[in-house]
């Protein structure tokens, strides 16, 4: 499946470099003077600890867009980003992390930590050095995070729960590979929309 994919023709979309300011007018909730909280740690950044993380890769095979109902043409737009710290935005990524849909209550999203061991080691993000000032690493682990709401603030949108739907049926596929996971136990691997992946 991902081998097919990468054959697959391409959007060509580039990184809007003015990404992040968008993010941010998407949701002002995160936005704390001219600092930036993460949606789901709520730590507070004025360097890069918190970055602007796009859902869906600019250069992306067209049949992703097909799949969420994402235009290549929205690439840049605050449906298809979060304001995450670092690391969880390099975890997800990885596949390392996810985010589903509460069992219990259907608007409400969570992450799921599925890399638990790796991530009791990694903090939310790492000493850095900007514009000539340095900022100590997070004391806050990752793993400390599983079951974390993502907060949304009301702007939580049908193809954000898509792309995160689809997501998380890969990153869980990824973690019974390599063994992070046996089962799960909240019987919830998908946030439930319409011509999603059905999980």
């Amino acid at each position: 499946m991902i081998r097919t994919l990468m054959h697959a023709h391409q959007c060509t979309s580039v990184r809007d470099p003015d990404f992040r300011e968008t993010l941010k007018s998407y949701y002002p909730h995160c936005i704390i003077g001219n600092r930036v909280s993460c949606q789901v740690s709520g730590v507070v950044s004025n360097g890069h600890q918190v970055i602007a993380a796009h859902l869906i890769p600019c250069k992306s095979p067209d049949i992703l867009f097909t799949e969420v109902g994402l235009l290549p043409r929205q690439i840049n737009e605050g449906i298809n980003g979060l304001l995450l710290a670092l690391n969880i935005e390099r975890a997800f990524d990885h596949k390392q992390v996810c985010f589903v849909q509460h069992p219990l209550h259907m608007d409400t999203i969570v992450m799921k930590v599925l890399d638990m061991e790796e991530m009791s080691k990694r903090p939310l993000f790492d000493g850095t050095s900007n514009y000539g000032r340095t900022y100590p690493p997070s004391d806050v682990m990752i793993s400390t995070l599983h079951n974390h709401k993502l907060d949304f603030n009301e702007n939580l949108n049908l193809i954000c729960k898509r792309t995160l739907s689809r997501h998380s049926f890969f990153a869980y596929r990824e973690a019974r590979k390599r063994n992070w996971i046996t089962g799960d136990s909240t019987g919830s691997e998908g946030i439930i929309v319409p011509n999603d992946y059905g999980i």
